[in-house]
């Protein structure tokens, strides 16, 4: 399964407000991811995913991690996987682009 998202992605300290809540962005975050990830049937079991994270400036996103959990979170809860302790493997990777965009690759 391989699908692109047109957003740039959050980053963990501002989808998250301490240690528990989130943040009225993230919300929104969470909308959007919502919205744009794809309907496709469940993928159950064990998955490995590849994330690239295309960005204008390569470091917009500095910490490359903090975008991660909410990204996987949504796709979680839009039923594409059904749990994010099922990834056995991740491979993330940030590169320069003219448009802002996740693109994601999972793999059963």
């Amino acid at each position: 399964m391989k699908f692109e998202l047109d957003i740039k992605p959050i980053s963990i300290n501002k989808f998250f407000q301490g240690r528990r809540f989130i943040t009225p962005e993230g919300k929104e975050y969470q909308r959007l991811y919502h919205f744009l990830l794809p309907k496709k049937k469940m993928i159950k079991g064990y998955v490995k995913m590849d994330i690239t994270f295309e960005m204008a400036n390569r470091f917009s996103v500095r910490d490359l991690d903090n975008p991660i959990k909410p990204l996987i979170d949504a796709i979680v809860k839009k039923g594409i996987i059904e749990d994010d302790r099922f990834i056995t493997e991740l491979n993330i990777k940030k590169v320069k682009a003219d448009k802002e965009r996740v693109k994601i690759k999972i793999y059963e």
